[in-house]
């Protein structure tokens, strides 16, 4: 699919697939900052009231206030490629947000004299080292949220027995 830049009226613009260019064509969009990221939006007047159209919901096809809500894959609030957003959950969404910082790995934590993985509630078990830790989180983070997956590393899981990685006491 091929992508284009998408002017907005504030300066901004917005990456989008070419397909998509007609629909977005009937309205007059602008860059608007949600706490840290620019989302491009337009205000319409609906039944007398001011209604704030999100672009990424139009291109999925979402009402303005429906759940899912959308997902950035890379954060970007001003990338509206069909290849990166999706209707996700709150849960799928908030796994996605960047982690604190400091930290090495995305959901491990240190405990005793080793290691536990953790995606939201699901344990991914007490490793020897930190990397290990880090590897099944991102097992369990793919089994939990599939392609909405924030991974510490970018490799395919299924064939890796993570089990051998354990602490066993």
């Amino acid at each position: 699919m091929q992508l284009v830049d998408y002017p907005l009226e504030n300066g901004f613009t917005v990456t989008v697939d070419a397909a998509d260019v007609p629909l977005l064509d009937q309205y007059r969009w602008r860059a608007y900052r949600f706490k840290n990221t620019h989302y491009a939006v337009c205000d319409r007047s609906v039944e007398g009231r001011t209604k704030r159209l999100y672009m990424h919901r139009l291109i999925l096809g979402l009402h303005e206030s429906s759940t899912p809500i959308v997902d950035h894959e890379d954060g970007n609030g001003l990338n509206n490629s069909r290849r990166n957003i999706a209707a996700a959950t709150y849960a799928q969404n908030a796994h996605n947000r960047d982690f604190k910082s400091g930290k090495k790995y995305r959901g491990v934590f240190k405990q005793g004299n080793g290691f536990i993985a953790r995606v939201g509630d699901h344990y991914g078990g007490f490793f020897v080292s930190e990397i290990a830790a880090a590897l099944a989180h991102d097992k369990l983070a793919v089994n939990v949220y599939g392609n909405l997956a924030r991974l510490n590393f970018n490799l395919d899981f299924k064939s890796w027995p993570l089990n051998r990685f354990l602490l066993t006491l």
